[in-house]
């Protein structure tokens, strides 16, 4: 019988698929999705390979449940962000842009990013790896509403088409920083620059600073 790594099998069972999520996330920092099978990643969490199957189908399986986790984790942090209301809207859109860039330079979602796996995946599959950027959408477009109302962003007569207008030039930055991994830092701060140059009101001038600073 299988040993009971936690207190109780739900325990148990829960340490064991989050260990298989981090094991094949950590591979793809080391090599492509196609050069990985289940047998390594059940090796890397130290387990053994029929092991996967009682969690998991199939390598696709696991590649939509580890960007759903990392989905949501990424998402909870970018409204955590956007909650903090002792930061300019400009400063929490700063952090958003910089988080967003670092994140997507390495695992799953660089994969995702690289190459449209998702494309082959049934239409319930591809609505789950879509679901976390809805609630980031979400969280950006409430930073830009609440800089406008604050005076820090100019008035904007459509928030969505502003949105997308923004993920217009994220996209190359991301892709960037996915070829270069040391380049995030310095490709936020271009990005984010661009950004608010576009959306700050006229009347706020240089009174805010990009990033940083609260209120």
């Amino acid at each position: 019988m299988p040993k009971i790594r936690a207190g109780n099998l739900a325990a148990h069972r829960a340490l064991t698929w989050n260990a298989l999520l981090d094991s094949f996330d950590s591979l793809l920092d080391e090599r492509d999705y196609e050069a990985i099978s289940l047998s390594d990643v059940a090796a890397r969490a130290g387990m053994a390979r029929n092991t996967i199957y009682n969690y998991v189908d199939d390598k696709a399986g696991l590649l939509v449940a580890t960007f759903e986790r990392s989905g949501r984790s990424l998402s909870e942090e970018i409204g955590r962000i956007a909650d903090d209301r002792t930061l300019f809207a400009a400063t929490r859109l700063g952090e958003v842009v910089r988080l967003l860039l670092v994140s997507f330079a390495g695992g799953t979602r660089r994969l995702l990013l690289l190459h449209d796996v998702s494309t082959a995946m049934p239409a319930d599959e591809r609505a789950k790896l879509a679901a976390p950027f809805e609630a980031v959408q979400t969280h950006v477009m409430r930073i830009i509403v609440e800089g406008i109302d604050a005076g820090e962003f100019g008035p904007v007569d459509d928030v969505e088409l502003t949105f997308e207008l923004m993920v217009g030039v994220m996209q190359p930055a991301l892709h960037r920083v996915v070829s270069d991994p040391e380049s995030a830092g310095a490709t936020a701060g271009v990005v984010t620059h661009f950004l608010l140059n576009a959306l700050r009101s006229e009347r706020d001038g240089n009174d805010h600073e990009d990033t940083g600073s609260g209120r």
